[in-house]
């Protein structure tokens, strides 16, 4: 098939090779290949992507063969199925069509039908005989040996190990017998006898012998037993068609039921197939899976939950793999622990139990989960060897247990009590309560808090001395005691936060074993490399110690959390300190002594809060503006008609030239700007107060203006005289 793939000649140079002709000393010459080789590892994908390229060219004339040869193709293998010998036929030499349209050519076909068998070896020409065994009519398909006579699948023993090996005349090494597991079996139709050599190799790898050294004699005697089995394998023979006498039709049941089962050796699944229509019922061995139990010792209902776990992994891979319509599925447990932790909260059971009944639960209903008595179960014959298994094709194994060949009336019936309480979380209440001497939430300054510590611990310590006759500490406050309440606020701060690294910390310096008790990364603390020093704070460990020029607890700051209140009364006293101002000051200052995480934003939160900086930084809001009166607003009349009259605003439209500031000049300013802009609708002035600012001789030669005489003189039926009020510049236009 990869030589049928042309590769383009701009990547040809990828495929060079030297080749001397054979000559032996010849200098070899370098050539290119041409088409895909075989050991390339983009081969296989690349020449999947041509065939089907290719197929899809045909999706509308041939649509069965394209889908045929996109998912029934195994690189350049087919299998497929269909009802009839026609179908067959027809679909066999579509998809021999459109593979020869590529290049491709299907060759070496076989089929269980001999008319199909005929039509297809018609055309071929010196066939490729693909058997390795002299019957002609069973043959290897995909690593698995297929009896197309009478359509069924067997198996045969591998030959490398040897005769003496199989016969059981020599005893094995731990590297033959992990040989002989090389049966293949993808389908698990071996399972119940391969799973008792899984089991035989684990025992043989928990032993620890050698790969070359002999197996004990208990194990080789279990081997023994084993091969006594295996000798009927090549006898074992399961039908490859599911139906026999039921039809593909829609009116056909079909159901799926997934046996599962555990013991203290491992798992196992097993799916069936049931098929029922009309009074027809036949049923199919379809996949089985195995799994041996952990090395490390585990329940029995676990084991079962498990099982059920793969049981429910091989149902989603046996209904995403098939084309058959399957109407329901069933889940058969002989377990009623699995039935019950199903039937309950999982959220109360252990993480081991609770994890996978929510995978059961979200993949599959629970009126699709049955119980099924250990003797009626099948996948029980995997998991325990108490007798030789039955091979025949009529066994239970291969044919299903007998009630689900009835009617679902003569079914086992779920038992009516369930419960359980294997694997319940046992829950403890404890109540702790725990009152601090010192509540910090009732001060507002941090030397309060500090000094009201200081007084009540030297408190506490003259009762005790005073009942021992020690003498009393009297006077004012000590350095020494200061120092020793700040510590012991500070540990409160901490404790409220960070108590499980404390308590870490602590057995680290108690057992003297850093290594082992040390902080998990998760801690919000963890980078900080926290320690605790002499009077228990917990501090965070620098490399700048032995600088001369650094405060003492520069180097190896005290950890505060950021939402604690003495962390804000701290934070707080450092603002007060710099008089409100100074904001990169005070986080300076505080970082000498401290880390408190996102510091700047704890400052801020201070700085907003405090009174002193609202007060500081408060601004008086702006009255609202009055809305304009109607001269400002008024459309569609002719220019000048709202005159407002002022001398020297800072914005003016006409500009008159007042000889003095008397009322006659005023007056005759006005009509000279009548004469040039028109008589005006309404004429507005400001009284003179709008000359705030302005010397007082020109204050006293304005009030000399008559306004009466000017609103006398320029009041007529035509024209009115307002007056705006005091402090209203915007009325009057400037």
């Amino acid at each position: 098939m990869f030589h049928q793939v042309g590769i383009h000649r701009d990547d040809q140079h990828c495929q060079c090779f030297l080749w001397n002709n054979g000559h032996s000393g010849a200098t070899p010459q370098v050539y290119v290949m041409q088409v895909m080789t075989f050991g390339a590892s983009c081969s296989p994908s690349c020449a999947q992507f041509v065939k089907n390229t290719n197929a899809k060219r045909f999706a509308r004339e041939f649509p069965v063969a394209v889908n045929a040869i996109v998912h029934d193709h195994y690189v350049d293998d087919m299998l497929s199925s269909v009802e009839t010998e026609r179908e067959a036929i027809e679909l066999a030499m579509n998809v021999r069509e459109i593979h020869a349209q590529g290049g491709f050519e299907l060759r070496g076909w076989r089929s269980n039908s001999k008319n199909v068998q005929a039509a297809l070896s018609e055309q071929e020409v010196d066939e490729k005989n693909l058997n390795v065994i002299s019957q002609f009519s069973t043959e290897k398909v995909l690593g698995m040996w297929w009896n197309s006579s009478n359509d069924t699948f067997t198996f045969k023993l591998p030959t490398k190990p040897g005769e003496d090996l199989l016969s059981g005349r020599c005893v094995p090494t731990k590297r033959e017998v992990v040989r002989v597991l090389s049966i293949f079996d993808p389908l698990g139709l071996l399972a119940n006898v391969l799973m008792y050599l899984k089991i035989l190799i684990q025992e043989v790898w928990r032993s620890g012998i050698g790969w070359d050294d002999a197996i004990t004699s208990t194990q080789l005697e279990k081997w023994r037993t084993w091969l006594g089995v295996i000798e009927k394998v090549e006898t074992v023979s399961v039908p490859r068609c599911y139906r026999l006498t039921t039809s593909s039709s829609m009116q056909t049941d079909v159901q799926l039921h997934i046996f599962v089962d555990a013991r203290v050796n491992g798992t196992a699944a097993v799916a069936y197939l049931r098929f029922e229509e009309n009074d027809r019922i036949e049923c199919a061995f379809v996949a089985a899976k195995t799994r041996v139990a952990p090395n490390k010792l585990t329940s029995i209902p676990r084991l079962e939950l498990q099982a059920a776990v793969i049981g429910v992994r091989l149902a989603r891979t046996v209904v995403e793999s098939h084309r058959i319509n399957i109407n329901k599925r069933l889940f058969w447990t002989d377990a009623r622990d699995v039935l019950c932790w199903l039937h309950s909260d999982h959220r109360r059971f252990s993480p081991f139990v609770g994890f996978r009944v929510a995978e059961i639960l979200e993949n599959t209903e629970l009126p699709e989960w049955r119980w099924v008595p250990t003797k009626l179960n099948p996948a029980d014959d995997r998991t325990k060897w108490q007798r030789i298994p039955n091979l025949s094709p009529n066994s239970r194994w291969i044919r299903g247990q007998q009630f689900i060949w009835e009617k679902q009336t003569e079914w086992p019936e779920m038992p009516t009590h369930i419960g359980t309480t294997l694997e319940q979380k046992h829950s403890v209440g404890l109540h702790c309560s725990s009152a601090s001497v010192i509540d910090c939430e009732k001060f507002s300054t941090w030397m309060r808090l500090l000094r009201h510590t200081a007084w009540l611990k030297r408190y506490i310590r003259n009762l005790k001395a005073k009942r021992d006759g020690a003498p009393l500490s009297l006077g004012e406050l000590t350095q020494e005691e200061l120092l020793a309440a700040e510590s012991y606020l500070h540990r409160i701060a901490q404790e409220s936060v960070y108590l499980e690294e404390i308590a870490v910390l602590t057995k680290a310096i108690n057992y003297d074993d850093a290594y082992k008790y040390r902080l998990p990364k998760s801690s919000p603390i963890y980078q900080l490399s926290p320690y605790l020093d002499n009077f228990d704070v917990l501090r965070m460990r620098g490399r700048t110690g032995a600088c001369e020029f650094t405060e003492p607890g520069a180097s190896c700051p005290i950890i505060l959390p950021r939402n604690h209140h003495v962390t804000e009364l701290i934070v707080r006293s450092v603002h007060w300190r710099y008089h409100h101002l100074n904001h990169e000051t005070v986080v300076n200052e505080l970082q000498q002594k401290y880390r408190i995480p996102k510091l700047r934003r704890v400052c801020y939160k201070i700085r907003v809060t405090c009174q002193t900086c609202k007060n500081r930084l408060a601004r008086p809001d702006a009255p609202f503006m009055a809305d304009l009166p109607p001269a400002r607003l008024a459309a569609f009349t002719r220019p000048f008609s709202y005159t407002g009259v002022d001398y020297f605003g800072p914005i003016a439209v006409h500009i008159e030239i007042a000889h003095s500031l008397n009322t006659d000049s005023c007056i005759l300013a006005l009509r000279n700007f009548m004469a040039l802009r028109g008589t005006p609708l309404e004429l507005f002035s400001d009284q003179g107060t709008n000359f705030v600012g302005a010397d007082r001789e020109l204050k006293e030669a304005y009030q000399r203006i008559d306004q009466n005489l000017l609103f006398k003189e320029f009041t007529t039926s035509n024209t009115k005289w307002s007056f705006i009020p005091p402090g209203s510049p915007h009325m009057g236009g400037s």
